[in-house]
């Protein structure tokens, strides 16, 4: 499991570029691990694409910003452990542009 963002993978990150080349390097080392032939037959690597993560750090440092489609961590977790449990488990290689609608965390594979 890897967390990438959103935001890099979808193009340029201009306001945050140190951040932008760490999620880029993320992504880049999520799609090497999934080919690599030493891992275990059935494992699966995975990389999670959220938009706003609800903690603590980012609430300082957007205190005036709308949280109201942060995703909440435990939300998150329950996706995960979804997939480890075998429930709607990725395909290896996948990345999961993750949003938050109506309470629930909601993916989509791209």
């Amino acid at each position: 499991m890897f967390t990438g963002a959103a935001a890099a993978f979808e193009g340029p990150v201009n306001f945050a570029y140190g951040y932008a080349m760490s999620k880029a390097a993320t992504h880049a080392l999520a799609l090497q691990m999934a080919q690599r032939t030493e891992i275990p037959e059935h494992s699966t690597v995975v990389t999670i694409l959220p938009q706003i993560i609800d903690t603590p750090a980012n609430r300082e440092a957007m205190a005036d910003a709308d949280k109201e489609d942060w995703q909440p961590p435990e939300k998150i977790a329950e996706l995960v452990m979804g997939w480890s449990e075998g429930s709607n488990r990725p395909d290896n290689g996948s990345f999961a542009k993750l949003s938050y609608t109506n309470g629930s965390i909601v993916h989509e594979f791209v």
